[in-house]
C-alpha cells in the first residue's frame, strides 16, 4: 500500500536530535496515534499497530527512542529521559495539527514513556493512554536483571549503579518513580500485559493499574508473554474498544 510518510525530526531538551516516523494516509482525519517503540527495537518495528490503526482511520506518530533509529543518543534513559521527549512530540503534533485527538501507546519501555508522561502536564489533546508490559520503577528491574546476571543481592549493587546513571544521564534512580507519574494522571488508561512475560513480571501491572488515579482498565493475556501480545485475538478488539471510548 502506498503511504504518505514523512521524517520528522525535533530537538530533545538536551540537545538530541530526534527522529520520528509520520504516516498520514488519512488527510482529513484528526485522529492520531503516538507509538512507542520497545527495548533494542526502533520506530518501524510495531508494523502490526500501525497497520490496524491506518485501517481504522487513525494518522500515525511513530518516534525513534534516543540511542535507536535516526534518532541521536547514546544510551537508553529508561523511559525516563523518553517521557519528555514524547510530551515534546505531543507538543510538535499540537503545533502540526491543533485539532488533533491523540492516543499515547507504548510497549515495555515506550510502555514506561507513556505512563511517565501522563503523570506530567499535557495538552487536553491527548485523550487516552496505552501501556503494554510495562515495569514499575526502573529501580526494580535493575536490580532483578543484576541479581540474575551476578547472583548477588542487586540492593547492594545499586548505589554504583545509581552513581553511573547520574553521570551518564543526570537523574538519580531514586529521585524518579513511575508509580508516583501515575498517581497524579488524568488520563485515562489501558494497562495490557502477557501473563506469560518473564521478563517483567505480572505483578507490576497491576502495581501500575492500583497506582493509576485516572480511569482505567486492564487485559491480561493468558498466552502472551514479553512484547508480544498481538497473536492473542483478543488483543486488537480491546485495544481499540478502549480507544473508541475516547476518540470517536
Amino acid at each position: 500500500a502506498h503511504s504518505n510518510r514523512f521524517d520528522d525530526f525535533i530537538d530533545s531538551y538536551d540537545g538530541l536530535k530526534l527522529h520520528a516516523l509520520r504516516i498520514v494516509n488519512q488527510e482529513d482525519s484528526h485522529k492520531w496515534i503516538i507509538i512507542q517503540h520497545g527495548i533494542a527495537s526502533y520506530s518501524g518495528t510495531l508494523l502490526e499497530h500501525m497497520w490496524e490503526a491506518d485501517h481504522r482511520g487513525f494518522n500515525i506518530l511513530a518516534p525513534d527512542a534516543r540511542g535507536y533509529g535516526m534518532s541521536e543518543g547514546k544510551y537508553t534513559g529508561l523511559g525516563w529521559c523518553e517521557h519528555f521527549d514524547l510530551i515534546s512530540w505531543i507538543n510538535y503534533l499540537v503545533n502540526l495539527d491543533p485539532l488533533a485527538e491523540i492516543v499515547l501507546f507504548g510497549i515495555n519501555v515506550g510502555a514506561a514513556s507513556v505512563m511517565n508522561a501522563v503523570g506530567d502536564y499535557l495538552p487536553r489533546n491527548v485523550k487516552c493512554a496505552i501501556a503494554e508490559g510495562g515495569y514499575k520503577e526502573i529501580k526494580d528491574i535493575i536490580q532483578t536483571k543484576v541479581q540474575d546476571i551476578t547472583k548477588f543481592n542487586g540492593k547492594f549493587v545499586m548505589p554504583s549503579v545509581d552513581f553511573y546513571v547520574r553521570q551518564v544521564l543526570h537523574f538519580s534512580l531514586n529521585d524518579i518513580s513511575t508509580q508516583r507519574q501515575l498517581r497524579n494522571a488524568v488520563t485515562p488508561m489501558l494497562f495490557l500485559h502477557g501473563l506469560q512475560d518473564r521478563v517483567v513480571p505480572i505483578s507490576h501491572a497491576y502495581d501500575n493499574y492500583y497506582s493509576c488515579a485516572s480511569k482505567k482498565e486492564m487485559y491480561v493475556s493468558e498466552q502472551g508473554g514479553f512484547g508480544n501480545l498481538t497473536s492473542d485475538p483478543q488483543y486488537f478488539p480491546r485495544f481499540f474498544d478502549f480507544i473508541k471510548k475516547y476518540v470517536k
